[in-house]
């Protein structure tokens, strides 16, 4: 069962010191592209401040999460799981 997955990338923009904790993925290999204001611009329609800055995650992901939770739902009750729908869960007991 698909879960709409697909390779899209994604930049996170803001002040420089708000993007250096982003730092470790570089270090542990994931590739990551710095942007300045104006390619910030080009991939936003225009829509850059002045002195932002960006990372580009060309690697990073999205799914859809409606068919990532049917798709969860059955494969937990083809292993035998009950599944009560439309109550609160307070624990989870993991055996």
């Amino acid at each position: 069962m698909g879960v709409g997955w697909r390779r899209t990338g994604i930049v996170r923009c803001g002040p420089p010191e708000t993007l250096e904790p982003y730092g470790w993925q570089s270090g542990a290999g994931l590739p990551i592209e710095r942007m300045d204001a104006s390619e910030i611009g080009r991939c936003t329609a225009g829509r850059a401040a002045p002195g932002l800055s960006g990372l580009f995650f060309p690697e990073d992901a999205v799914v859809d999460s409606r068919l990532l939770v049917r798709a969860l739902k059955r494969s937990i009750v083809e292993r035998g799981v009950d599944v009560a729908e439309g109550v609160a869960v307070t624990r989870f007991r993991v055996e």
